[in-house]
């Protein structure tokens, strides 16, 4: 739940940046669609160690006083990729 009075956004890890701090290219709206934020991650996710990591979509807060930098309050969990043409492209190893 964001606080009163902060904007919030969505957006995808660009850069991994020391410090807890990422680079996030945000997405959505045509306002603020491609613009870059500097964001860390808030304290929840540091208290239980969420990993966030460069292509990851992400859901951040910002103050209206300075838009170029945010808060990332949660990650998108990943959705687990199944391509089944990989499997059958490569041959199985042989027995002899």
């Amino acid at each position: 739940m964001p606080k009163e009075g902060m904007l919030q956004a969505t957006g995808i890890v660009v850069k991994k940046l020391p410090n807890t701090m990422f680079r996030i290219e945000l997405e959505g709206e045509e306002g603020i669609s491609g613009h870059e934020v500097l964001a860390s991650i808030s304290g929840k996710l540091r208290k239980f160690r969420i990993h966030i990591a460069i292509g990851d979509r992400v859901d951040l807060e910002m103050t209206p006083y300075d838009l170029s930098r945010g808060r990332i309050i949660s990650r998108e969990k990943n959705k687990p990729i199944t391509n089944d043409s990989t499997s059958k492209d490569k041959p199985s190893p042989s027995k002899d």
